[in-house]
C-alpha cells in the first residue's frame, strides 16, 4: 500500500485533538460572555411585570461541561472517530459564533405557557439544546469506537496464537 511519510502525518491525530478540544472551550466561552446580553434584553422589557431571566451559568460549570466532554475527545481509538468529533466540535463552535449576533435580540414576550420563558430569540436555548445532544452522541460513538477496537484487539490475539 501507498504511503505518504511526512513530518506532518504523524501529527494529525494531535492537533485534530486539540481543535476538538478548543472549540468547544471557544463555544463555552461565547456562550457564557454573551449570556448577560440575553439577560439585560429580557430584563429591560420584562423586569416592570416582575419577571427576570432564568439563572445564568457560571464559569465553573462551563468548566465542567469541557470535562464531559473532553472524554470522548481524549478517548477515541479511531480516525474516524477523532475526525468526527473534529467535525462536531467545529459545528458548535460555528453556532456559538452565531450567538454573538442574536443573543442580545429583544424577546417577542416576557412568558408563555404556565409562566415559563421560553427564549426563542437569542438562540442560547438551541446552543444548549446542542450541546446535550453533542454529548450522549459522542458517548455513544466512543462505546462503538471501543468496542470495535476491544473486538479487533482479540482477534488480533487469537491470530497470533492459534496453531497455523
Amino acid at each position: 500500500m501507498l504511503s505518504l511519510n511526512t513530518p506532518m502525518r504523524g501529527h494529525i491525530r494531535p492537533i485534530s485533538r486539540t481543535a476538538s478540544l478548543l472549540a468547544p472551550a471557544l463555544s463555552l466561552f461565547i456562550f457564557w460572555y454573551v449570556q448577560p446580553w440575553a439577560v439585560k434584553a429580557y430584563n429591560d422589557l420584562c423586569a416592570s411585570q416582575g419577571m427576570l431571566y432564568p439563572g445564568e451559568w457560571s464559569a465553573k460549570y462551563c468548566a465542567v461541561l469541557l470535562a464531559v466532554i473532553a472524554v470522548p475527545v481524549l478517548a477515541a481509538r479511531s480516525n474516524l472517530l477523532v475526525g468526527i468529533n473534529l467535525m462536531l466540535s467545529l459545528a458548535m463552535a460555528l453556532g456559538a459564533a452565531c450567538l454573538l449576533t442574536t443573543a442580545g435580540n429583544t424577546p417577542f414576550e416576557c412568558f408563555s405557557v404556565a409562566g415559563h420563558y421560553n427564549d426563542r430569540t437569542s438562540g442560547l436555548e438551541d446552543f444548549d439544546f446542542w450541546y446535550f445532544l453533542l454529548v450522549p452522541v459522542s458517548y455513544c460513538l466512543l462505546l462503538i469506537d471501543l468496542i470495535v477496537w476491544g473486538a479487533r484487539k482479540m482477534i488480533a490475539r487469537f491470530a497470533r496464537s492459534s496453531p497455523a
